[in-house]
């Protein structure tokens, strides 16, 4: 609930958009062996001698280098077959999160300073769409504040819902180290609570968070204003009177 309102003007801002083979051949090298000719010297059984042992030479010499070459064509073949054999793993699909401000009506009577704000964030990829929701705000009275969590909660589904104000949507990483990404939430869960100021409320705290995250580089000064300023114009939506509303819960 709001104890005071916003004293920002409006500004206006713009918010900028951020939303992040080669293959290897195997060559194969044949080795080929020539045998060579033997010419006899001399006449007769001399000559024949001679011929026999040059054929003897010729076809151990052309088994040698048959043999060396079928040695080295296996060996090739069998590396291309194993760097053909190998598939490179496809990249895992890029996760989002997707930040909003969302403002709730008061309760049990509706006014501007009874309106509550918070911060939710939508874990997002493109096979699954929304497969996480993380809502955070404070929750208490003066000097008694304290920061909330609800995991898997849909605001949109409170019977005070008001509105749903979108801030900015991040890219985290990639197939599971993008769902582990925790740095944004963090930022956000441990904004600082003032509990020493009775005038200080949620309005506050939504400011400080976002500030927080202009540190941790998620945000410009920019952005910051222009979801401040969004959340501004829909706590003036509200009756400038306190009008009674049913039950409910944020």
């Amino acid at each position: 609930m709001f104890t005071r309102i916003f004293t920002r003007k409006h500004r206006s801002t713009s918010s900028g958009d951020t939303s992040t083979r080669g293959s290897g051949h195997g060559h194969t090298t044949h080795g080929s062996g020539s045998g060579g000719h033997s010419k006899g010297w001399g006449k007769g059984s001399s000559s024949k001698t001679h011929g026999d042992k040059g054929k003897d030479s010729s076809s151990k010499t052309s088994k040698t280098h048959h043999s060396t070459g079928g040695g080295s064509s296996g060996s090739s073949s069998g590396g291309g077959g194993d760097k053909k054999g190998k598939k490179k793993k496809a990249p895992e699909p890029p996760e989002y999160q997707a930040l909003s401000v969302i403002v709730f009506r008061g309760f049990p009577h509706d006014s501007y300073n009874k309106r509550h704000c918070g911060l939710f964030i939508e874990h997002q990829n493109d096979a699954n769409g929304t497969w996480r929701r993380n809502m955070i705000d404070i929750e208490g009275a003066a000097n008694m504040w304290h920061v909330r969590e609800s995991v898997n909660r849909n605001p949109l589904n409170s019977p005070l819902f008001a509105a749903k104000l979108p801030v900015k949507v991040f890219t985290v990483g990639n197939g599971a180290e993008g769902q582990a990404n925790r740095s944004l939430r963090d930022s956000i869960y441990n904004a600082p609570i003032n509990n020493s100021d009775s005038e200080w409320c949620c309005q506050n705290w939504l400011e400080g968070a976002l500030t927080r995250l202009i540190a941790a580089g998620y945000l410009s000064e920019a952005e910051k204003e222009a979801a401040l300023n969004a959340a501004f114009d829909v706590l003036l939506q509200a009756p400038l009177q306190p009008l009674s509303i049913g039950p409910g819960s944020m």
